[in-house]
């Protein structure tokens, strides 16, 4: 796999994982493209999703030259005014990229029963993990919301529902970071928004949680 310099490399627990500028998480032992929900809860509905995002993520599977992409939360669904213009960007690129395409959808949360068929989506529930094979490591299991308890040591974890933030100066004001927050005494790794207007949780530095933020097309270890 071909790993552009806006990428970070990271081991996590003797696993490698890439940390992609597109804000999602690579894992090149089997070429799995990991992120947030495409529409998770918390979008602001004054700023209706565009297809930005939808083109994202077709960036990164390119990037990533994806062989599966797993998306844990939401998706943008049909018969809803505000995200007309991302289903059906979703739709044309599932049209021209059909790689198996996981959904991890929120204990919570109702199943989806009403996705297009030709989008070629098979959902599934919390707790979903990628298994060692997968991930070429460890186990990684996928929990919306976990818990402060530690992971058992064969497995990490990927949170997608908190969307940590940092804020950083800039100048004479202040702007607001996505950021991928890993936490290796909890072996949890939490993934940024993927939407870029979904409110986020500001994070700080130290607390011994490693930031890595999104800027510029580019990930950044935050120090």
């Amino acid at each position: 796999m071909r790993t552009e310099a806006a990428d970070v490399n990271l081991i996590l627990g003797g696993t490698e994982v890439i940390l992609m500028a597109e804000r999602t998480m690579c894992f090149p032992h089997s070429k799995t493209l990991v992120l947030a929900g495409i529409h998770p809860s918390g979008v602001d509905q004054d700023h209706p999703m565009d297809e930005e995002a939808i083109h994202r993520l077709e960036r990164a599977a390119f990037r990533a030259s994806a062989l599966r992409i797993v998306i844990a939360g939401e998706l943008p669904l049909p018969n809803s005014p505000a995200l007309e213009g991302a289903h059906d960007a979703f739709g044309v690129f599932r049209a021209q990229l059909p790689l198996p395409l996981t959904l991890v959808e929120a204990r919570q949360t109702r199943r989806t029963r009403n996705l297009p068929p030709e989008w070629f989506v098979t959902t599934a529930r919390e707790p979903f993990a990628l298994e060692a094979s997968s991930t070429g490591g460890k186990r990684f299991k996928f929990e919306s919301t976990p818990t402060e308890a530690p992971s058992e040591r064969a497995c990490w974890t990927i949170a997608t529902h908190v969307h940590p933030v940092l804020s950083v100066a800039v100048g004479s004001r202040r702007v607001t970071l996505p950021v991928f927050a890993v936490d290796d005494a909890l072996q949890r790794i939490t993934l940024p928004a993927f939407s870029r207007n979904c409110r986020g949780v500001r994070m700080e530095r130290g607390e011994g949680v490693r930031l890595f933020s999104v800027t510029d097309g580019k990930v950044f270890a935050s120090v």
